[in-house]
């Protein structure tokens, strides 16, 4: 084994989900901290560096107040774009970091398929600011994970929503239960999907077992994924959470796909 080696590098695909973390998390003791994106060293600890940094492109105001996507100009208050006039989400609102080019989308794709859950704490610290600047109500506030399905959680052995939920749920001081929400039917990936296939996709895909109900009902939700699409995932979730009980559901994604086709990705 290479001692210089980052998490995912050269450990076996058969390591499990959370000894391959407590590995990265030794490394980050023993070795000089390193950007995730580009390896470089740097100050901080997961942290992209300054150049990486810089190629991000940030989403802001104007936006959907619904599912965030950003507008070119400016627009009222509590506008939404044409997708949520045409077809309300079940969610409230979504805020997403970041468009999904560049090095936003290697890193999602390290994370997602290339065993580089080192990335994760870098990806969710650029999903704190937006989230702390739209103050949201943490009193009764639960962070929920997009769960994968059984099949696909043995095959990749973590999940990735849940490894950037965690450290969201420490920052907001609120808990993360990643238990409430199941995937109990496997759907197929969506990459190749257009809108409305991933719609039909995964319907009906998601429930709230009958046991953790009382987690959820009068609670606030927030669902983590790691990208955002059309939002045919997080509508569903939400639309189970809601029926469960949930007053509300937000959510929060690192990264928006501008376009519904774009490649290796996307919910």
């Amino acid at each position: 084994m290479i001692v210089g080696a980052r998490v995912g590098d050269t450990l076996p695909l058969e390591v499990g989900g959370f000894l391959l973390q407590v590995w990265n998390k030794i490394l980050d003791l023993i070795l000089p901290p390193v950007c995730p994106a580009c390896k470089t060293h740097h100050q901080e600890a997961h942290r992209f560096c300054g150049p990486c940094w810089q190629t991000f492109s940030f989403i802001g105001e104007p936006a959907c107040s619904c599912c965030g996507f950003p507008f070119e100009y400016s627009v009222a208050e509590q506008s939404l774009c044409a997708g949520c006039l045409a077809v309300k989400p079940h969610f409230n609102w979504v805020q997403s970091a970041v468009r999904y080019d560049g090095v936003a989308r290697d890193a999602i794709l390290r994370l997602k398929h290339g065993q580089h859950t080192h990335v994760a704490p870098a990806m969710a610290a650029l999903m704190l600011p937006g989230l702390l600047r739209r103050q949201v109500e943490t009193t009764r506030l639960i962070v929920v994970p997009v769960p994968l399905h059984t099949v696909r959680l043995r095959q990749r052995r973590y999940n990735q929503s849940h490894l950037l939920a965690k450290p969201i749920a420490r920052r907001l001081d609120v808990p993360c239960k990643p238990a409430v929400l199941v995937r109990h039917r496997n759907t197929e990936s969506q990459g190749s999907f257009g809108r409305k296939q991933r719609f039909r996709n995964v319907a009906g895909a998601f429930t709230v077992p009958s046991e953790r109900q009382t987690d959820i009902s009068g609670h606030s939700i927030l669902l983590v994924d790691d990208v955002y699409t059309t939002g045919a995932t997080l509508s569903a979730c939400a639309k189970a959470l809601v029926k469960a009980g949930a007053v509300e559901v937000g959510a929060v994604t690192f990264a928006r796909a501008i376009g519904v086709r774009q490649s290796g990705t996307g919910t």
